[in-house]
């Protein structure tokens, strides 16, 4: 450090602390109160806008219930045949949300991700009954026992996929 910075420092640390106004102090506490404490409607909204895309993306190679976008897969074919209806719809579902519930948890800062702490199963709930009546509104022919077994799986996907996400983002 040269004489000149040497002194502008000591200069600085001689002078009297300078207060901010209350106004600012109130609005620097606001803005920290804000970022600590997101909405959760907010948070929600972000985890439904990228469970969509992501679930959109699955699509392409996982078709749901016969609405997919790409033609038949050999390898679910063959899952299809090697395991019975309701495991088969329980890994769809399980598949269809996990990696939209990992990416949402990598997304989230950890204060969104504790904002929704108390309420995050219920939206893991709510987005997999959303999901579901798209699929019903789009036309999906889903028998209920299939529809039970799908719902059960994307909403395991949502615990294991966020869960596990959010215990390795802390590490």
């Amino acid at each position: 450090m040269d004489k000149n910075e040497f002194r502008e420092f000591c200069d600085f640390v001689d002078t009297d602390p300078v207060l901010p106004s209350e106004k600012c102090s109130i609005s620097v506490a606001s803005l920290v109160q804000k970022k600590l404490n997101p909405e959760q409607w907010i948070t929600a909204a972000k985890f439904v806008i990228v469970q969509m895309v992501t679930g959109m993306a699955t699509l392409t190679i996982c078709p749901q219930f016969e609405i997919g976008f790409t033609g038949h897969n050999a390898w679910l074919h063959q899952l299809h045949i090697l395991t019975t209806p309701f495991v088969f719809f329980m890994i769809c579902g399980f598949i269809f949300v996990t990696f939209g519930a990992s990416l949402t948890c990598v997304l989230l800062s950890r204060d969104e991700i504790r904002s929704i702490n108390r309420s995050r199963y219920l939206l893991f709930s709510g987005y997999t009954l959303l999901a579901y009546l798209i699929f019903v509104i789009l036309g999906a022919e889903i028998v209920l026992i299939g529809a039970f077994a799908w719902i059960s799986g994307a909403i395991i996907g949502n615990i294991i996929g966020f869960n596990l996400t959010e215990r390795i983002k802390i590490l």
